[in-house]
């Protein structure tokens, strides 16, 4: 009885923890720390013998779990790529497969085919890993009051009283597109990443043309919410006043055009 009942319960708890949920909450989670190493120190909890099941899935088997949501991205037009630059190595996706993901999956699609304006934020931004390297990243944001949540077809950005946003900042709204393991610096942001503006400059402008049996998609709705020194970066503009030029990003006013005060 104590055996069927332990049975029972494995049986259970590994329909809560399966490997997806796992590697769900190992991709998604707040805590670095957690990890495939994580899942098998749980699991020598259970001091399980050689090819003993218990109550949870072994860091192998979780693995194998992502490995085949990848290799279903990449079936499914999500194609990524690892790249070489002279700022360092990164990966990047093929743009306009993930802005198709986007717009389908969030009930946009319809919008974008007849319509157009779909509204996207496109940014970028730096940070450090450690004291000596750091990492350049940049992607779309979901700003469009229309998206629709993929998991319960309800409207994403607008609270239960439909008179506020709701959830707008989450980073579940964020989608990276490329990113460089490498110092940010204007040259290395405007070398890597001058063909995403590109991109950007042609989705707002033109839109997608027809492609492999899918549709052509009509001029966005492009913002940038960026802070003010990754404006500095991407526009080669902006500043401290005696060092730069053009030390304002907005106007075209130049540092020997300052006025200076007697006092």
């Amino acid at each position: 009885m104590a055996g069927e009942i332990q049975k029972r319960f494995r049986e259970a708890t590994r329909s809560i923890f399966s490997p997806w949920r796992i590697m769900r909450a190992i991709d998604t989670g707040d805590s670095v720390g957690f990890n495939l190493g994580c899942v098998d120190t749980f699991r020598s909890i259970e001091s399980l013998g050689r090819y003993e099941q218990g109550a949870i899935c072994s860091a192998q088997t979780v693995k194998k779990a992502g490995d085949e949501l990848e290799a279903y991205a990449l079936a499914n037009h999500l194609s990524f790529k690892e790249i070489d630059t002279p700022h360092g190595p990164g990966i990047e996706f093929d743009m306009e497969e993930l802005v198709r993901l986007i717009v389908t999956s969030y009930g946009l699609a319809e919008i974008a085919c007849t319509t157009g304006g779909v509204e996207l934020a496109w940014t970028l931004d730096g940070a450090k890993i450690t004291k000596k390297a750091g990492h350049i990243c940049g992607g779309f944001k979901l700003v469009d009051r229309r998206v629709v949540d993929p998991l319960t077809g309800s409207p994403m950005f607008i609270a239960a009283d439909a008179n506020s946003s709701y959830k707008v900042q989450s980073r579940d709204n964020c989608f990276v597109a490329k990113l460089i393991f490498g110092k940010e610096t204007a040259k290395a942001v405007q070398e890597c990443f001058r063909n995403c503006h590109d991109f950007v400059k042609k989705l707002e402008t033109k839109g997608l043309p027809a492609r492999d049996g899918l549709p052509a998609l009509k001029p966005f709705k492009i913002s940038s919410p960026q802070d003010l020194s990754s404006f500095w970066k991407v526009l080669d503009k902006g500043g401290a006043c005696k060092q730069k030029k053009l030390f304002c990003h907005c106007s075209m006013c130049e540092s020997k055009d300052c006025a200076s005060f007697k006092i």
